[in-house]
């Protein structure tokens, strides 16, 4: 989904989504959570209607606090702080998600990642000045392009140029 090839998988997973929608319960409810995680986190995408469903999902994951303890929590909890800051934000929930992010990742030894920064930018877009988001966004496009993570880069391009076009 975050590829060249996002159209076609897009249109083969759509009408999976019940079938994704039951994996993800299944794994929710009998605790396998790095099984709902892989489910969740591959599905969240921005821009499309799947993406959205997932960051539903992820939302609905990130209340349970073992997620901190698995390798994708991290990840997962980005995404949610995501979800808090869009929409009707919920800037109080948004913060305590990236704390818990932020505890995960380095309790991980985990090195800076784009959804790291995707999370930080997210929430001063709504508390920060212009200047401390485009200061997280630069770095979110840095450290995707040094992962080699294109989706990451042109998301954090397209939030580089809509604050950049905002503050001239």
């Amino acid at each position: 989904l975050r590829g060249a090839d996002q159209v076609a998988w897009i249109a083969r997973l759509t009408p999976e989504i019940d079938n994704l929608r039951a994996a993800q319960a299944w794994a929710t409810d009998h605790h396998e959570l790095d099984l709902a995680l892989t489910v969740v986190v591959s599905l969240c995408v921005t821009g499309i209607t799947i993406g959205m469903t997932a960051l539903e999902w992820a939302s609905s994951l990130a209340t349970d606090p073992d997620i901190d303890t698995r390798p994708l929590g991290p990840t997962l909890l980005s995404w949610a702080v995501f979800r808090a800051a869009i929409g009707q934000p919920d800037m109080d929930h948004a913060a305590a998600l990236e704390a818990r992010r932020s505890r995960a990742a380095a309790a991980f030894g985990l090195p800076p990642s784009p959804d790291g920064f995707r999370a930080q930018a997210t929430i001063a877009q709504h508390f920060g000045t212009p200047a401390e988001v485009l200061d997280l966004t630069r770095h979110w496009v840095d450290v995707a392009r040094a992962a080699g993570d294109h989706y990451e880069t042109v998301q954090g391009l397209n939030v580089l140029a809509s604050v950049m076009a905002s503050t001239d």
